[in-house]
């Protein structure tokens, strides 16, 4: 169980390190020094994709909740959910 935890704590800062700009300029320098065009291309779009996913994600989320707060009849316990580990997240939907 701490394993996933500790697996889930550092997956979300890597995710939000290499979406941010200094993830993106430790890219470009890494690159400066590994000079394959075709693997250079691969790994600088990685960066790009991950910032457009995660924004995206983000973007969604907000609107979610505006939902469920509008609704009356919904449950605002799950309004935070994201924030849980994978753990928890299928405890909640086992019960």
């Amino acid at each position: 169980m701490k394993t996933y935890k500790l697996f889930d704590f550092f997956s979300r800062k890597i995710t939000a390190f290499t979406a941010s700009p200094v993830g993106f300029l430790v890219a470009v320098i890494t690159v400066v020094f590994w000079m394959k065009s075709t693997d250079v291309t691969s790994y600088l779009m990685l960066f790009v994709i991950q910032q457009s996913s995660n924004l995206s994600t983000k973007a969604i989320q907000i609107k979610l909740d505006e939902l469920i707060k509008a609704n009356e009849k919904a449950d605002n316990n799950l309004q935070q959910i994201e924030d849980l580990t994978e753990q928890e997240i299928k405890e909640k939907k086992q019960s």
